[in-house]
């Protein structure tokens, strides 16, 4: 759609903050799981440094 972004995983984020920074709402971090599914599989998998698709 030529709207995807990457994002760096920074310490203390969450898919729920991300989803907040990216979305204005924390509600859509589902989004980001579904669009990182070859590196995350549930939420805890996140770790910093990891680079994230943002759809």
């Amino acid at each position: 759609t030529g709207k995807e972004r990457s994002y760096t995983v920074q310490r203390g984020d969450t898919l729920a903050s991300i989803s907040r920074k990216f979305y204005k709402s924390s509600a859509r971090w589902q989004r980001i799981l579904d669009a990182n599914t070859d590196i995350l599989t549930k939420p805890s998998d996140l770790k910093p440094g990891q680079t994230l698709v943002i759809p």
